[in-house]
């Protein structure tokens, strides 16, 4: 994915701050049925200056795997791919990406439990955590989607409770950083279970906090800058902020990524 950041001043001084990297690149372990979708993401960064408009990005492409064990199978583990963070762009000096979390879908009448694999994910700070959520992105026993992410209120504004776009926290990777975020295996009483990324209620919509995939990202120029950045598996191309709150058509991202 790429990521841009534009800031303007004077008649014009323009950040292309983020050129993040976030292609999915997945590395999965043997199994009975591997699966590895290619789709495009939408995203939208909203810089926090108020001399800055809406980034709308180009189509990204990405890709999500996901393996169905042989051994328990009701199990499957969700790999996100390598990813690689910039140092800089459009002038502008990338420090880093950072309040990362990726939302996907759950049947809650099959599901039992999830848990990141142990020994994967690298190159990041912070501690991963997945977690049971509701449709606010609150903790919740009985919720209908799994968060992975670096725990309470380290997501930005509106994803969660307690989300922030002015401060660092949560999963960060560095400028010129390469990670990996961690594997989530899910657990379900289901012989072949259905895995989505969240494309619900206002997680469908275009440039929303709700997305299911999330990061705040920061540079400088002209001093510390932050853009909250939501992306959307769609292939509508191009958009402008009139598409923001928009129900898109979907792509193969936003279907059964474990046919």
């Amino acid at each position: 994915m790429t990521v841009s950041l534009a800031r303007r001043a004077g008649t014009t001084a323009a950040i292309s701050a983020a050129a993040f990297g976030l292609v999915f690149a997945a590395t999965v372990p043997a199994s009975a049925h591997n699966v590895t979708t290619n789709y495009n993401n939408a995203c939208m960064g909203d810089p926090n200056s108020s001399i800055a408009g809406n980034v709308h990005q180009p189509l990204q492409a990405h890709s999500m795997s996901v393996a169905h064990s042989s051994s328990t199978p009701g199990a499957y583990t969700i790999q996100p791919g390598s990813q690689t963070v910039p140092t800089s762009g459009g002038g502008a000096t990338v420090v880093n990406l950072n309040r990362l979390n990726l939302v996907f879908k759950i049947d809650p009448v099959t599901f039992t439990s999830a848990s990141i694999v142990s020994g994967t994910g690298s190159g990041f700070s912070g501690t991963p955590v997945v977690t049971r959520v509701n449709a606010s992105g609150a903790a919740d026993a009985a919720g209908s989607y799994l968060s992975l992410n670096g725990g309470v209120g380290t997501t930005i504004a509106g994803a969660s409770p307690g989300g922030s776009n002015t401060s660092d926290a949560g999963l960060t990777a560095l400028a010129g950083a390469t990670f990996t975020l961690p594997s989530v295996q899910v657990v379900t009483t289901s012989s072949n279970p259905a895995v989505y990324i969240n494309t619900d209620g206002d997680a469908g919509k275009y440039a929303n906090p709700k997305n299911y995939m999330t990061f705040l990202s920061k540079a400088t120029l002209f001093g510390t800058q932050y853009a909250p950045t939501m992306c959307l598996a769609t292939d509508v191309t191009p958009r402008t902020d009139s598409n923001i709150g928009s129900v898109l058509t979907p792509n193969g991202g936003a279907a059964n990524l474990h046919p």
